[in-house]
């Protein structure tokens, strides 16, 4: 293979005197920009430089230190500019062609099963792992809906939410609510962020935001975060697939351990956290709707509402159902 690093410049950008051809496929958070770039007419691969200002190094940290060891459902990092290169850091993937990012229950499930994979990553391989995600810990998450008082009711108002949801915001915020130890968490794994090839094939992309957190963390990106670019249709008996599978795969992995045996704790568990982040996320869409020039279409962010809705509205009733059974089984929950 070629010096890939001779297509990039010192300043961390592609070089168009060496390149054939350039076609943006999105931007980062930053602006910059992720490219296919064609060194001849057959050819080609991914230039990703730093899209993130909070991740530097983390997508080559995952790459060197975990995803070497897992079955290939990453796209291959071909070259780098190594640790610590700070803002003019950049990749070089393999380009895996046209990606599909419709939602499937299939495709999830597959996505679940590699998960549970790598949460079981042994922490002796994680001690280097950053601890912060690209959004704040739960914990934080619950206690700004606290601060937020004032805002918090006519929201919950609106979509004919208990006031007792509350009483679950306090527990989250104070750090009560959850007891899994902390995972290698892919960190944003909405739906824009795992794709299947026009073969079939399973990738799960952009791991950037790796670090650790609760199990709970993946999930509820999986499953209930929603995004303004790649909307989809979530129901009550597909999320309950969906953790299912993952505790199956959970068992598995962890050579059947007495986790799998306190399911109903453990989805408690999910759809508390779920809907304390799905309530924060609809104040974040709101504020965005105010903005005169917000990052994402109007009609893009209202859909998103509607989405978010919809999950904090089921998750909330499966909440429900769950403390009621919760009552009856024992709390601990291990993995």
């Amino acid at each position: 293979m070629s010096n890939l690093g001779q297509y990039v410049l010192p300043d961390g950008t592609l070089d168009d005197r060496n390149i054939w051809q350039r076609e943006i496929l999105y931007r980062g958070m930053n602006g910059k920009r992720v490219e296919r770039f064609f060194v001849s007419p057959e050819q080609s691969y991914v230039f990703k430089p730093l899209t993130n200002d909070a991740s530097e190094d983390r997508e080559i940290w995952a790459y060197q230190h975990i995803l070497h060891s897992f079955p290939k459902i990453y796209p291959e990092l071909l070259a780098s500019s190594g640790l610590g290169s700070g803002a003019q850091s950049w990749t070089i993937f393999e380009d895996l062609g046209l990606l599909h990012h419709e939602y499937s229950l299939q495709h999830a499930l597959k996505v679940v099963k590699e998960m549970a994979r790598w949460h079981s990553v042994p922490t002796s391989y994680l001690s280097e792992a950053p601890s912060i995600g690209p959004k704040p810990p739960i914990e934080q998450i619950a206690s700004e809906l606290l601060q937020r008082i004032d805002d918090v009711p006519a929201v919950m108002q609106q979509m004919g939410v208990s006031h007792r949801f509350l009483e679950d915001v306090q527990l989250v915020a104070e750090g009560q609510a959850f007891t899994e130890k902390k995972v290698l968490c892919h960190g944003d794994l909405h739906l824009g962020n795992y794709a299947v090839t026009s073969s079939g094939q399973l990738y799960i992309l952009d791991w950037e935001h790796a670090h650790l957190n609760l199990p709970l963390w993946d999930l509820y990106h999986l499953i209930d975060m929603s995004h303004p670019l790649f909307p989809k249709q979530m129901t009550s008996v597909q999320r309950e697939s969906i953790l299912n599978g993952y505790l199956e795969q959970v068992a598995v992995q962890s050579s059947g351990s007495t986790y799998v045996h306190n399911r109903d704790a453990f989805k408690l568990d999910y759809y508390r956290f779920a809907a304390v982040f799905s309530l924060w996320m609809l104040l974040l869409i709101q504020g965005d709707l105010r903005q005169e020039k917000a990052l994402w279409p109007k009609d893009k962010l209202l859909a998103q509402w509607e989405e978010t809705s919809l999950s904090l509205t089921e998750c909330l009733g499966r909440l429900d159902e769950y403390k009621t059974k919760y009552n009856y089984i024992d709390k601990s929950v291990n993995l």
